[in-house]
């Protein structure tokens, strides 16, 4: 991955990013198939039924599907627009790390011992009752049972991320914005973690700031992508607005902020031509919109 250091109005975030070569998503609206295997860390298959459950804001994990004897799974599943939403692979105490998009054919999940993104499994029931402490907006409640978690499994990004959420409903920012840069530091790929940091952002009025952490989750998602086509890249994210053959406006954070980007999908690459407010996505023509440096 190339990173160029330059900047698109207030804001300094413009980068070519490398899309790896692996298979790309085919799914769309509505039901489709997934399937995807689980494997140990040497690549053997579990020695158990490992269960895929998908994770959502506000709710206790939901299983979607279990694993054969090879490891393999599959199940039929609804795409919903705009979740926040994420999968993971969880036996015992391993869990794997957790994505926030399906595709017909899955990357393997890799299984490890207390993973940093996984919710231990010895910690589901506190888990619950703090999830149901969120839901019922008792966030000091929600807060102590969370540190209580973290006393015994200080490595978890749910947990950590869940409790920056507590601090920032009770209007402590600070303590807030580092449990979300802990998680951030020690597990990059846990998009949530970059959107609770860019809302606390926006909410101090530190919008360069707020655009950099949307970003964090935005490059993340596009390193680990796979797209052909156009098509392909509209299968996986499905919010985007496809302008031309190249040129691509991609919703960052919800609808917060636009990015314009032309992707050469030939040389696996994303070139950003413009970044900003929805407001000001307005004011430019983003079929011909090039960086000003």
């Amino acid at each position: 991955m190339a990173i160029v250091r330059s900047g698109a109005r207030r804001w300094a975030v413009i980068a070519a990013v490398a899309l790896l070569p692996t298979a790309g998503p085919a799914w769309g609206q509505g039901a489709f198939s997934v399937r995807g295997k689980v494997a140990m860390e040497d690549g053997s298959p579990p020695p158990k039924p490992a269960i895929i459950e998908r994770v959502c804001p506000g709710e206790s994990p939901v299983e979607e599907a279990r694993t054969d004897k090879k490891g393999e799974y599959g199940w039929i599943a609804t795409w919903r627009s705009g979740s926040s939403c994420t999968w993971r692979a969880v036996m015992d105490e391993y869990a794997s790390a957790a994505t926030d998009s399906l595709a017909a054919g899955m990357p393997a999940f890799v299984l490890r011992k207390d993973a940093n993104e996984a919710v231990p499994r010895a910690a589901r029931q506190q888990w619950d009752s703090a999830v149901q402490a969120t839901a019922a907006g008792n966030w000091r409640e929600a807060e102590g049972v969370l540190r209580s978690i973290l006393a015994e499994y200080p490595d978890s990004a749910p947990v950590w991320t869940a409790l920056g959420i507590a601090l920032a409903n009770q209007r402590k920012p600070a303590d807030a914005r580092r449990a979300s840069e802990r998680v951030i530091e020690n597990n990059p790929g846990y998009v949530r973690a970059y959107h609770l940091l860019a809302t606390l952002e926006m909410d101090s009025d530190g919008w360069q700031a707020a655009v950099k952490a949307a970003l964090g989750a935005w490059f993340y998602e596009v390193r680990h992508a796979s797209w052909g086509s156009s098509a392909d890249l509209k299968r996986s994210y499905a919010t985007a607005s496809i302008l031309t053959s190249d040129r691509v406006v991609f919703n960052i954070k919800g609808n917060d902020f636009r990015l314009v980007a032309a992707v050469d999908y030939r040389r696996r690459t994303v070139y950003i031509k413009w970044v900003g407010s929805h407001a000001d996505y307005d004011s430019i023509d983003a079929k011909t919109v090039q960086y000003e440096s």
